[in-house]
């Protein structure tokens, strides 16, 4: 505590004084850095204020001024802020400078970071792309549609020439126009339809080519097979026969199924062989395999009986032929088949087997050359036969 403050209170008047004192003072901080840093300095800075003061009409006592110097000398140890404002953000800054560097650097190292990120990005996911469309419609444009334009007509119009086709030869001039202009106008799209559509135009004509091609093959075989058979020695039954398999290579080939007209040269193969051929027809006779079947028909509760027999050449072997199923209406070529016969004569066969186990006479008829029909040796009923059993 000051000696002014212990021996009396200050009056209001000296408290005023001793703060414009205080004021004095600090406005000049040279004189504060100079006169409070020793005693004797103390002593002339009170001196030279109550010399001031009285200068100017005030008599100031010995213990204001000692008071007031007192307080500004116990300012100069206390911090006081800088009040804010621009030097004070200033300093701020410079006291703080690693800091806010640190800072800085992060974030400058983010938006670099950013930047070049998003510039890959675009590049990778827009630029890139475009650049690519953009040179593949350019090679489109430049070589590949011209090219497939100049493919699928030079081939096109080879097959309207050889077919005589002018209409052909037309459209596919109106459709090389139309693509050439659509590459003008750089629309490849447009370009790329009338290709297609000479393409498609081209496989026709190329559809038309193998139909008549097969068609030319089919009547020549048809003509010279048709002389053949006027040369065979053979019945009506088989003449007509062997006629009716060479209309169906004419209708195999007019129809678009090459597979449909070889299966109809085969059959007619097939026929011709098995007309000229001798077969004799026995009854199977072998073990594990069944000599004759019955059916129950069902619309008139009768039983249908049947022997089962096969065609054997001249040389022994059991040959595979035509044979329409009576069930079904269907043609199957089979190795064994079996002919309706009476009741009586399907019993005199079974107890034959039933005897010794083997059919003594296994003879049921004979299919001779130059006929299509089965002479039998036994009696048969309306030549109704059946595939399986």
């Amino acid at each position: 505590m000051t000696a002014l403050a212990s021996a009396h209170s200050p009056s209001f008047n000296d408290l005023i004084v001793a703060s414009d004192i205080v004021d004095t003072i600090r406005n000049d901080e040279r004189l504060i850095d100079h006169e409070l840093g020793s005693e004797d300095r103390k002593k002339a800075l009170k001196a030279r204020l109550k010399d001031m003061y009285k200068a100017q009409g005030m008599e100031v006592s010995d213990a204001v001024i000692e008071e007031a110097v007192q307080r500004k000398d116990a300012e100069r140890f206390i911090f006081k802020p800088m009040k804010a404002g621009v030097s004070r953000f200033l300093w701020t800054s410079y006291v703080r400078r690693n800091k806010y560097a640190l800072r800085l650097s992060v974030a400058v190292g983010v938006v670099v970071l950013g930047v070049v990120g998003y510039n890959a990005a675009q590049y990778q996911f827009v630029e890139k792309p475009a650049l690519e469309a953009a040179r593949h419609l350019e090679l489109q444009l430049a070589e590949v549609l011209p090219n497939r334009l100049k493919a699928v007509s030079e081939d096109a119009l080879a097959s309207a020439t050889r077919l005589q086709d002018e209409v052909s030869k037309s459209e596919i001039a109106a459709q090389q126009t139309i693509v050439n202009s659509a590459i003008r106008a750089r629309d490849a799209f447009a370009a790329e339809n009338g290709i297609k559509a000479i393409d498609e135009l081209g496989r026709t004509l190329k559809e038309t080519e193998a139909r008549r091609t097969r068609l030319a093959s089919a009547k020549q075989i048809i003509d010279a097979e048709a002389a053949k058979v006027a040369g065979l020695s053979v019945d009506a039954n088989a003449r007509e026969a062997l006629n009716l398999k060479l209309h169906s290579i004419s209708l195999a080939a007019e129809s678009a199924d090459a597979s449909s007209l070889k299966s109809a040269i085969r059959n007619y193969t097939t026929t011709l062989n098995y007309v000229q051929s001798t077969y004799d027809i026995r009854i199977v006779d072998r073990e594990g395999e069944r000599s004759g079947v019955w059916r129950y028909w069902e619309p008139t509760g009768e039983k249908y009986y049947y022997l089962v027999v096969e065609a054997v050449d001249r040389t022994g072997r059991v040959q595979s032929v035509d044979v329409k199923n009576v069930e079904n209406g269907r043609t199957y070529n089979a190795s064994t088949w079996a002919i309706r016969v009476p009741q009586r004569t399907y019993e005199k066969v079974g107890a034959d087997k039933q005897a010794d186990g083997v059919v003594d006479n296994t003879k049921a008829g004979v299919k001779p050359a130059g006929s299509i029909d089965i002479r039998w040796d036994l009696p048969t009923i309306n030549d109704q036969r059946i595939t399986s059993w």
